[in-house]
């Protein structure tokens, strides 16, 4: 590893990709209220912050971008294509306009960056245009919830419901080092403000978990369709930000068991999926709680143990080119 590498960026992913895990196995056990609190506060931040780190590190490559984010999407879009309908004895869905469960992050990363390129090469202003990018992404995605159209199709609604997130990332990239950025949510007065947000943020949930409707967190449905509305949303994505500034200041800036992990995030990602439903439908069956908890924990340990390894990283390296020429 590079001695100048800045490692509270893989650690922040590291710790990321266990919660994404985490949460699609929490899926399984969610008619409890402590456990569907849980979820819904891991689903409050952890995949912005994962946009947010894709932003701040986005660097546009064609080539690159379709071998690492297109070619591997359409293999695994068929791959869960066929498990669920032959494995998992699904209702069958249109393979080439939904995105499967959560491959939804690839097109959608092809889809930021190449905007952010586009935004990169107005040469006049360019700061300016990232910041107006910015507020405009924002609206984009508190109005995207007016509208029943905007969903699952095409990864629509999440396309533009994370984009802020995305040009937060973009737009800090370019008018600071990243290094920078490090000392900047280390401040004390916004280290504070970040807490206070993330603490009403969770006491919120907690109290009033009966009443919540965990699909508001996913980006996907309009505000009529689960009774929510904008200031919800505005709120959602506050939470979020507190949760990534507070998550950056928190985290070590030093190799440790999340660095090696952050850094195979892809693997673990497109591979997850078919672990998390075969182990994560013996939960149902496990009793009490407690215990299932604990089995569905053990399993997040594992999958990601596996998926993170040397061998899966050479095996995918490998088959999709993706081990960078030096």
């Amino acid at each position: 590893m590079a001695k100048d590498r800045i490692y509270v960026y893989d650690n922040l992913k590291g710790l990321l990709i266990i919660l994404v895990v985490f949460a699609h196995f929490l899926e399984f056990i969610l008619g409890n209220n402590l456990v569907k609190s849980v979820y819904i506060v891991i689903y409050l931040f952890h995949i912005p912050a994962f946009v947010y780190c894709t932003g701040l590190f986005s660097k546009f490559n064609l080539k690159k971008d379709i071998k690492r984010l297109i070619i591997p999407y359409a293999v695994f879009q068929l791959a869960y294509w066929c498990f669920a309908k032959y494995v998992l004895k699904g209702e069958p869905y249109n393979i080439i306009s939904r995105p499967y469960w959560l491959m939804w992050y690839l097109p959608c990363t092809f889809v930021w960056k190449l905007a952010a390129f586009l935004i990169d090469k107005t040469e006049k202003d360019g700061l300016r245009i990232h910041a107006a990018s910015v507020i405009l992404s924002v609206i984009f995605a508190l109005a995207a919830g007016y509208f029943k159209s905007i969903g699952y199709k095409f990864g629509l609604a999440r396309l533009i419901g994370f984009f802020p997130f995305f040009m937060i990332g973009v737009f800090q990239s370019r008018c600071m080092k990243i290094s920078d950025i490090l000392s900047v949510v280390k401040s004390k007065k916004l280290m504070t403000a970040a807490a206070v947000v993330c603490a009403a943020a969770v006491i919120y949930v907690f109290v009033n978990v009966k009443g919540i409707n965990v699909k508001i967190t996913y980006f996907t449905f309009s505000y009529s369709a689960l009774d929510y509305g904008i200031v919800t949303r505005l709120c959602i994505m506050a939470s979020a930000v507190g949760f990534t500034v507070l998550l950056l200041a928190l985290l070590p800036d030093r190799s440790t068991p999340l660095t090696v992990i952050g850094q195979r995030t892809l693997y673990i990602y497109l591979m997850h999926g078919f672990a998390v439903k075969l182990l994560g439908m013996l939960a149902k069956k496990i009793t009490p709680l407690p215990l299932a908890f604990v089995y569905l924990s053990v399993c997040t340990v594992f999958v990601v143990i596996l998926f993170s390894s040397d061998t899966v990283k050479k095996l995918f390296d490998n088959v999709f080119c993706l081990a960078d020429k030096k």
